[in-house]
């Protein structure tokens, strides 16, 4: 059983969620932790006049979702075998930051994303520091941590 930090990845395809990744290896592997990473599928439960179910659309968002934690897989190489990854659904009653509350996880990682005349950030960011425990930290495209 791992003694070390249970880590909480929020991984998005580009540059800041590859850091992400590169950044909870080397948690895990410094601190013998356990590495969970996720990727957020948005459910939309409104009815669509376009000619375009929203089971279609959320099947689409979910094909989607999967795709990047497959590429989060690949990224992590021979280690992956030993992570968990998961699609987060996330509308109705259900959100990343209950989610994560859930699981109580002591670091969550955010990948940054850019913000006009300010330091990167992540939406999420505060939801979560409001729902769990954990440290969330943004990580930025340069590899920089921030708490914000």
């Amino acid at each position: 059983m791992n003694d070390g930090p249970r880590v909480l990845v929020l991984y998005e395809r580009g540059p800041s969620g590859s850091r992400t990744l590169d950044q909870a290896r080397e948690l895990i592997q410094a601190q013998d932790g356990q590495l969970t990473v996720v990727t957020v599928a948005p459910r939309d439960m409104r009815v669509r006049g376009t000619g375009v179910s929203a089971r279609d659309y959320n099947d689409a968002v979910h094909d989607s979702a999967q795709r990047e934690l497959d590429e989060a897989r690949r990224l992590l190489g021979p280690l992956a075998e030993a992570i968990v990854f998961e699609v987060v659904v996330e509308g109705g009653n259900t959100s990343l930051a209950g989610w994560a509350a859930d699981g109580a996880f002591d670091i969550i990682l955010l990948p940054g994303r850019r913000r006009l005349f300010s330091r990167a950030g992540h939406p999420l960011a505060a939801a979560l520091r409001e729902s769990t425990a954990a440290d969330v930290r943004v990580v930025a495209r340069d590899g920089a941590t921030r708490g914000g």
